[in-house]
């Protein structure tokens, strides 16, 4: 009957998914399904609550406001998605399910990105001078700040579920620097984002360092941690508690980059290494473990849709973002560096890429 339903608009797919959910639910209480033996009937429940989180469209007065509705709400859509599409299912019920989600999801985050993106054009992005952590919140010794890379918001919310019984657990959020790419909002949330800057002949979205003109390197992370006072603790160092330390992981962007649509199957296990590696600095004696982003990312059953933009019109183009050569006007929404406002990036609209075959980027405009 899930095969059915291909056939039909996304309003009656959300319905006939829901019906099948009220008839087979029970399933999921009978031996079978503990033993695997219905899997569809597992995958259903979160392909039903990715259909009642997508029945509205929703969007806001701002960003601000579509934002919280986003953080209260419809972050869970994007949640079962990932969890439909990491269910343990044969190559062709996968198949059922990465089509179901192509009617249901896709639309719907297509559509409020571009409600998203057209709130950011009439009313600013909020994220402009803001988007760095708050380093004078750091307390003065005995906090190590864990850099996760790709620590989209409902992963954090699942990590957060995670890291119930090691302490106080505190969920927030914050707006990335644009455009939301590793090199660009990576370098906003270090505690040495003060000492960076950009110029209009930096490439790659890599600001440079204020005192000289050159990128901002790993190397250059560390000395200035160094020269700030704090540690940077490579992959299973703990580090003296005495002063402040800098860590990192980059698994999620980097398998998602790698793997794509598997990276949905990957995300518990990468997170149970966050939370191992938290237990093992509040082991060492950390009294406080802040765990920061740079950005989020879309994620999307079949390829995106490709739009054009002329090589010849960008001097960089990502799947999500390109930097436009002398500003001109490519037709597509445009944005200011984060690092420099004067250099002008495109964003690809909704959830489409300036590259084909995508079905995980991020350096865009959405949620």
């Amino acid at each position: 009957m899930l095969n059915g339903l291909l056939q039909l608009d996304p309003a009656k797919v959300r319905l006939g998914i829901t019906h099948l959910e009220s008839h087979h639910a029970e399933r999921r209480d009978w031996v079978w399904h503990a033993l695997g033996m219905a899997p569809l009937a597992g995958v259903l429940q979160h392909l039903a609550e990715v259909a009642k989180a997508t029945s509205t469209t929703f969007s806001g007065t701002d960003p601000e406001e579509m934002a919280s509705q986003y953080r209260d709400h419809y972050w869970r859509a994007d949640d079962h998605a990932l969890r439909a599409l990491a269910y343990p299912l044969t190559s062709g019920q996968q198949g059922l399910v990465q089509g179901l989600l192509d009617l249901i999801y896709t639309p719907w985050l297509d559509g409020i990105t571009r409600n998203f993106q057209n709130l950011v054009r009439s009313k600013g992005y909020p994220g402009l001078g803001r988007a760095n952590e708050a380093t004078a919140d750091y307390a003065m010794a005995g906090e190590a700040v864990f850099f996760v890379d790709g620590l989209r918001f409902d992963t954090a919310q699942r990590l957060s579920e995670k890291l119930q019984g090691l302490g106080d657990i505190q969920l927030g959020s914050s707006w990335a620097a644009l455009p939301s790419v590793t090199a660009t909002a990576k370098a906003a949330v270090t505690p040495v984002h003060d000492r960076l800057t950009g110029r209009v002949t930096d490439r790659d979205f890599e600001p440079s360092l204020a005192d000289g003109d050159k990128d901002f390197s790993a190397h250059h992370l560390r000395r200035l941690l160094h020269e700030k006072g704090w540690q940077y603790l490579e992959e299973g160092d703990a580090g003296d508690p005495s002063s402040n330390a800098w860590l990192q992981s980059g698994d999620i962007d980097k398998e998602g980059h790698v793997k794509g649509l598997k990276l949905a199957a990957r995300i518990d296990t990468l997170l149970d290494e966050v939370v191992e590696r938290s237990e093992e600095l509040m082991a060492a004696g950390w009294r406080k473990i802040r765990i920061v982003t740079d950005h989020g990312w879309v994620l999307t059953p079949r390829p995106m849709s490709k739009v054009d933009l002329p090589k010849h019109l960008t001097e960089t183009r990502w799947s999500r973002c390109a930097v436009i050569k002398d500003s001109v006007d490519t037709g597509y929404q445009q944005v200011g560096w984060y690092w420099n406002s004067a250099v002008s990036i495109a964003m690809a609209p909704g959830v489409c890429s300036f590259k084909a075959g995508q079905h995980y980027d991020h350096g865009g405009l959405s949620l």
